[in-house]
This record gives structure tokens, C-alpha cells and sequence, in this order.
């Protein structure tokens, strides 16, 4: 019985040196060097996707949307020249204010969906709509959806580097849409009931 241990043994040993030496000539003769520093600066000129602009920022309002007033909203663009079209409509009982600061949220959204793909933009915060209108031109409309063709509850046409006359700081005023729109769904829960 030794003898066939001591075979084993053999085998086993000549099995692995085998292994060893065909492994051997696998280990590559140059060494790779490494980037001493990596390029870490943002790439500018980047196009702009906006049907991912647009899917973003819808994505965003269908988590918690306190505008339950808006009913339908469309975002679009161009990179040359570089501009942004937010058309919206709403209810009839909208009133003006309702429809700025719905235009501050969208905005605002607009440019951190747009910053998202380009590390040269900010999306903004609350004293500020961020860096994009600085280089975009920006028309926004919401209309009544009884309204006729071309008449507007609210009309900006701002050119690239245009003051945007709207607070940025929507949501101060969206707690009370919350409330206003749980309201109107409990009443709409109510009608339907009865």
C-alpha cells in the first residue's frame, strides 16, 4: 500500500510543477505604469439629451406632484442655438400665481435634469434658477384649457443670460399645495361616492 501512496504523492507533485511551469510563462515581462493624475476636469460642449430632460423632470412631479392644476406639460430643446420650450396647460380655475410657481418648479427641475448631463451646469437651489440660463434661452407658456390659441396665463420669453422674474424658492409654496390637493382629491373621493 506505501507504493501506491508514494505514486499518489508523485502525482500529485508532477501535476502541480506542471501547472507551475505552464503558469510561469503567462506573467507579462512589462510593467504598466499608471496616470500620475487623471483628467478630472468637466467636458464642456456636451449635447444635451432632452427627451431624457423631459422624462427626468416628469419623473420627479410623479413621485409627489402638488400641481395637481397642470394637465399636461411638454419640454423641449435645442443645443443649437441652445434654448428650452416648457409649454404647459391647466385647469381654468388656475390662477396666476399658481402658474409662477409651478414655473419656478419646473425651472428649476429643468435645469438639474439639464446638469445632470453636463458637469457645466448647476441645477439651481433656493436663491437661485443655477448656471443654465446663463447659456440656454428660455420660453415657457402655461395656458387655460379653455383658452384660445395663443392666449396665456403665463408667457417668459427670456433670452440666454436673462433674469428670470420668478422666485426660485418653489417649495415655500408647495406645502400649501399639498394640502390643497389632498382637499380636492378627499372632495373628489366624497362626489364620487355619493
Amino acid at each position: 500500500m506505501r507504493n501506491g501512496s508514494r505514486y499518489i504523492k508523485g502525482l500529485i507533485f508532477g501535476i502541480a510543477a506542471s501547472m507551475a511551469a505552464l503558469t510561469a510563462g503567462c506573467v507579462p515581462q512589462e510593467r504598466t505604469s499608471y496616470m500620475e493624475s487623471p483628467d478630472l476636469t468637466p467636458h464642456t460642449g456636451v449635447s444635451i439629451d432632452f427627451v431624457q430632460v423631459h422624462n427626468d423632470v416628469m419623473d420627479a412631479f410623479d413621485e409627489d406632484n402638488p400641481y395637481i392644476f397642470i394637465t399636461n406639460v411638454n419640454i423641449d430643446g435645442t443645443n443649437e442655438p441652445k434654448a428650452v420650450t416648457i409649454t404647459a396647460t391647466c385647469i381654468d380655475d388656475a390662477e396666476l400665481e399658481d402658474a409662477e410657481v409651478f414655473a419656478s418648479a419646473i425651472i428649476r427641475r429643468t435645469a438639474g435634469a439639464i446638469s445632470v448631463q453636463s458637469a457645466e451646469y448647476n441645477g439651481g437651489d433656493q436663491e437661485s434658477f443655477g448656471n443654465v440660463w446663463d447659456d440656454f434661452s428660455l420660453k415657457f407658456t402655461v395656458k387655460k384649457e379653455s383658452a384660445p390659441e395663443g392666449e396665456y396665463l403665463l408667457d417668459l420669453d427670456i433670452p440666454a443670460g436673462g433674469e428670470i422674474p420668478l422666485d426660485p424658492d418653489y417649495e415655500t409654496y408647495e406645502e400649501s399645495y399639498i394640502e390643497q390637493r389632498d382637499m380636492r382629491l378627499r372632495n373628489t373621493v366624497i362626489k364620487a361616492d355619493s
